[in-house]
């Protein structure tokens, strides 16, 4: 598999900054890009980061990986901690995979239903689906401009477009809430109309 992986998707010598690394999408991601030849810098907040690293740097290499823990809400840090990367790296793939599926923004708790939910939860929700994404851009998409390419790839869901029923959660301790489509569809409405520069090209979203 991973040689076919190479033939088709070869990107051999680049290197790839993936948000939410460790996340269930993030972790197959760094490990699809390590194995065509990527270097990938993951950032995430998880405690889960460094063994994951630690792990990627075993199988392929020390100088492949690197981890940047940091907590996404504390913006000054995080903003500190793109700008570190941006003046270290040459950054030639932007991932923002990262959002908050957990109890602040209204995951699988009584409250995140929308008769419920409370002002916290949809501020939480559009600040970890959109503005971490328009932070990480905003820095790493400079770097790109200047250079004169690269790629942005933001991760949206098919729930931007059709939200999930509430029927599929009964009997059940889950939910998904509402918020989480309105976040997921702004990113995708942000990633259609967006453009790096006069010269740039609209960058889609992917599911």
């Amino acid at each position: 598999m991973h040689d076919r992986l190479h033939d088709i998707f070869d990107i051999e010598g680049r290197t790839v900054l993936l948000t939410g690394a460790a996340g269930f999408f993030g972790r197959h991601i760094a490990r699809t890009f390590l194995e065509v030849g990527a270097s990938v810098v993951l950032m995430s907040r998880s405690e889960k980061l460094q063994t994951q690293v630690a792990e990627y740097k075993d199988a392929f290499g020390a100088e492949r990986a690197a981890a940047v823990q940091v907590d996404f809400y504390d913006r000054d840090r995080l903003q500190a901690a793109l700008e570190e990367i941006a003046a270290a790296r040459q950054i030639d793939v932007l991932i923002n995979n990262a959002y908050d599926m957990g109890p602040r923004t209204g995951f699988n708790v009584p409250e995140g239903c929308l008769e419920d939910a409370p002002y916290e939860q949809w501020l939480a929700s559009m600040e970890s689906g959109i503005y971490w994404a328009a932070l990480t851009t905003r820095i790493v998409g400079g770097q790109l401009r200047q250079r004169g390419g690269g790629s942005i790839i933001n991760v949206s869901s098919m729930y931007a477009l059709v939200a999930p029923s509430p029927t599929l959660y009964e009997g059940t301790d889950f939910l998904n809430p509402p918020f989480y489509s309105v976040a997921k569809a702004g990113l995708m409405g942000r990633s259609e109309g967006r453009r790096v520069g006069k010269e740039g090209r609209s960058r889609g979203a992917a599911d």
